[in-house]
């Protein structure tokens, strides 16, 4: 081993008290969860703890961090601050992988890559990132970033300062290339902190709704935890619950899960016949669709190989505000985003492989009637897939030298055939090859392309994201109204009437939102009341697909 290798089957963790006793029964589960799915676990403390489950190696905390540098939140005197630098402190030290003490873990996470950033999902669609589950390698540079500024900042910090927000801060600045390792919320972050309780629902209920091969475990964030009560004993926690505390060896664990059903190999619950296993990564089983319903209109075919996880969201975000019950929505290449808060997800496929190594199986398994070929980081207007912009056999939508290709889906096998994956990027002077009839038209209301974003644009998602990073204290309250004064100047060299179809739905609404408030706080409540029409927006969606279902 190397100076910078470390051994991926250890994690390690932080438990802080103020005298000596007993760890929390969520903390002693956790403990024994890493234990359970083989793991060597590490505890730093700087007291002398009694329950410590067995297999858990006991160290002290003042090797990595000495004692009298703890401090903790002003608002909340939580230890959280605290935590973010040790962790930060122990992984560029030494390396390693970082857990927090509210995760269960239901499988070996040794296998995984050598760097980890775990998200959480916000907003249905976006992501955020998470410190909760956290690797790195000794010395990574990105790490001594957000250490040197965690140490610069000391104890004077915001809540998720040198946490998450550190983290999110450094994906969209100095480390971008860092984002190809922001794992799906799926990996232990299934639900919001506000969905909670949904833990107390059967593991099926939740389960399958997703890739259950991206899930390795469960966050059930102490700070909430404690506050909602899990007592229905076929909930997913009284399960996992049972599991942890009835077994005492990986296999035992593993049997349990299984007999529970929280454990399940992915392709048993929805074969697929015409397609290989190995290219499907989360999918609905089509073939029931195509017993029983005419061929779709459209199929939107998307290639995420080029495409940023957050730009994959907004893209089915703004399908998804319009959307046409009977389209058919596939991703293929390589993403790890899970489908358990996209409305399409029962018309949504995710094909784990190249375009040109499932072209054979995949022509089958197109059902639309027009191909909607995506390859760039695309917004979608509402009412763009209605007939009224689609004309003959093949369309090209185009503004600014990009564009979307529409086939006729005979046109669409005929050239995929020859083209391969070119066929997502063919211009014009390739197609007029083709006898094929050709309607050209450019409106420039259409779709917006993330890649034109003039230089207004991108400085006016930066501000949002500085209010977005903005603390709840007086220092605070000052910053919003700078920046606000900041924005409403820059609506000068805004096209403010056609905004909407130039930034993604979320963003419009935070520039909405921090126009039309008079202090930090009102922003904030209106931020809250759009997730809260937005989580309606979302179960209410939920109930009609189920009706849909069911018809």
């Amino acid at each position: 081993m190397n100076d910078k290798e470390f051994d991926k089957n250890e994690v390690f963790t932080l438990w802080i008290s103020e005298e000596d006793g007993a760890i929390p029964p969520l903390v002693y589960l956790s403990l024994k969860s890493m234990v359970l799915a083989g793991h060597e676990v590490i505890i730093y403390t700087y007291t002398n703890l009694s329950n410590i489950p067995d297999g858990v190696k006991v160290i002290d905390a003042n090797t990595i961090m000495d004692k009298s540098k703890i401090f903790r939140y002003k608002d909340t005197q939580s230890f959280s601050g605290f935590a973010n630098l040790f962790r930060l402190k122990r992984l560029y030290e030494l390396g390693g992988t970082w857990l927090d003490l509210d995760i269960l873990l239901i499988k070996n996470i040794s296998r995984l890559d050598d760097i980890i950033i775990c998200s959480e999902p916000q907003k249905e669609f976006y992501l955020h990132t998470n410190n909760a589950f956290i690797r790195f390698p000794k010395e990574d540079p990105c790490v001594k970033a957000m250490l040197d500024y965690a140490e610069m900042r000391g104890s004077d910090v915001s809540h998720g300062e040198t946490g998450p927000k550190l983290v999110s801060k450094m994906l969209k600045n100095d480390f971008k290339d860092y984002n190809k390792y922001l794992k799906s919320f799926s990996l232990n972050n299934l639900l919001r902190w506000q969905d909670l309780e949904d833990y107390d629902k059967i593991p099926d209920e939740l389960l399958n709704k997703v890739n259950r091969e991206e899930v390795y475990g469960f966050h059930f964030v102490n700070t909430f935890f404690n506050q909602i009560s899990m007592d229905n004993p076929k909930g997913l926690f009284k399960l996992l619950e049972k599991a942890i505390l009835n077994s005492e060896t990986p296999e035992e664990y593993e049997f349990s899960l299984r007999k529970y059903g929280i454990l399940k190999d992915n392709h048993n619950d929805n074969p697929i016949k015409e397609l290989d296993l190995k290219y499907v990564s989360t999918f609905k089983d089509n073939e029931e669709i195509r017993d029983s319903k005419e061929l779709t209109p459209f199929t939107i075919l998307i290639d995420v190989k080029n495409l940023r996880k957050v730009e994959i969201y907004n893209l089915i975000f703004s399908i998804g505000y319009n959307p046409t019950e009977e389209n058919q929505y596939i991703l293929f290449g390589k993403t790890d985003i899970s489908t358990d808060k996209i409305k399409l997800r029962n018309k949504l496929s995710i094909l784990n492989s190249s375009f040109e190594d499932i072209l054979n199986e995949l022509e089958d398994f197109i059902l639309g009637e027009r191909i909607i070929a995506i390859s760039k980081p695309t917004i979608f207007k509402e009412g763009f897939l209605s007939n009224k912009y689609l004309k003959g056999d093949m369309e090209h939508i185009i503004e600014n030298e990009d564009y979307v290709n529409i086939f006729g889906k005979s046109v669409f096998k005929s050239l995929a055939k020859t083209y391969k994956e070119k066929i997502f990027d063919l211009d014009l002077d390739e197609l007029e090859k083709f006898n094929y009839s050709i309607d050209i038209k450019k409106d420039e209301g259409l779709a917006y392309f993330y890649l034109n974003q003039d230089e207004n644009i991108k400085k006016l998602i930066e501000k949002i994201d500085e209010i977005d990073d903005i603390g709840d204290d007086d220092e605070g309250e000052s910053l919003f109204l700078k920046i606000k004064s900041e924005i409403i100047e820059m609506e000068s060299d805004l096209d403010l009437e056609h905004l909407y179809d130039r930034i993604s739905y979320s963003y419009y609404l935070d520039y909405k939102n921090v126009i039309g408030s008079n202090s930090l706080m009102e922003y904030k409540l209106k931020q809250m009341n759009d997730a809260l029409n937005s989580q309606a927006t979302f179960y209410l969606n939920k109930l009609n697909q189920e009706k849909y279902t069911a018809r």
